[in-house]
């Protein structure tokens, strides 16, 4: 039986933008992006873009100013933002030591490139030419207060499963929705099930025995991601004895699911 397909996030093939200043890696599903950002330390502001689509950045290593519409906001590490579609934005480091961030994009981004090594999908092809962006000072305003903006993911509210041996809650954009599963190792086995969508389960804390209609059941540590593809029996708990945090990431937002992202309101 063959291997599942696991990877590492720092092992995902990388690509330099911005003079080296930015390193990015892609990883797709079917209606959705996920781009691994490394933010060098040397990394000053740059020009703002735009997208057509909201943006999610799940800050993890470091800190980093997130600009929107030319207001800065502080992410630190196990934080995140959301961008609104047709925003103005650019992001940079805050402290000495650089910052790794993961981006929840749509298919639209044109980013959808990085991702071509996957193989699951028709080859989008890097563009011809990528731009690179002008350093420009920042002369907007730094949000001291950034409730209800930026949110830590450790901090928000969750509902228990399981008999609270699961404890879970959400953070949405208008395209996506994650999922973060923090699972005490004293939950039941639970039995493999479907649905007609795909998923990506991302490995935070922690290390799952993760079992993927046919494949070798698998083991997915802390940083690692797989995929289940649409119509195919899963699940997974935690190896080891130890607790694990896990992000799923759903693009559309799993509709039985949103509702855990109730406290961000209508977007």
């Amino acid at each position: 039986m063959a291997k599942a397909a696991v990877y590492k996030w720092d092992d995902l093939p990388k690509q330099d933008f911005d003079g080296g200043l930015i390193r990015r890696a892609g990883f797709r599903q079917d209606h959705g992006l996920l781009v691994f950002t490394w933010l060098d330390p040397k990394l000053t502001r740059l020009a703002p873009m735009r997208a057509s689509f909201d943006k999610i950045i799940l800050n993890f290593d470091g800190e980093q100013y997130v600009e929107i519409d030319g207001k800065a906001h502080k992410l630190t590490p196990r934080s995140m933002i959301r961008i609104p579609a047709n925003a103005a934005h650019t992001n940079w480091p805050a402290g000495n030591a650089g910052a790794f961030a993961i981006e929840v994009h749509a298919l639209d981004s044109d980013l959808l490139y990085l991702a071509d090594w996957q193989g699951d999908f028709p080859a989008k092809g890097k563009p011809a030419t990528t731009k690179t962006r002008a350093a420009e000072p920042f002369k907007g305003e730094t949000v001291k207060d950034t409730t209800g903006i930026v949110y830590e993911w450790d901090k928000l509210k969750r509902e228990g499963k399981y008999e609270n041996a699961m404890m879970r809650t959400a953070f949405k954009s208008r395209g996506s929705l994650v999922t973060f599963n923090y699972i005490d190792p004293s939950i039941k086995k639970q039995p493999p099930h479907k649905h007609d969508f795909d998923q990506i389960i991302m490995i935070v804390d922690g290390t799952i025995r993760f079992y993927l209609d046919g494949f070798e059941p698998c083991e997915v540590g802390p940083r690692a991601i797989i995929r289940a593809a649409g119509d195919v029996l899963h699940a997974g708990g935690p190896e080891n004895g130890k607790h694990v945090l896990n992000m799923d990431v759903f693009s559309p937002p799993r509709p039985d699911y949103v509702y855990l992202a109730d406290y961000q309101g209508t977007l």
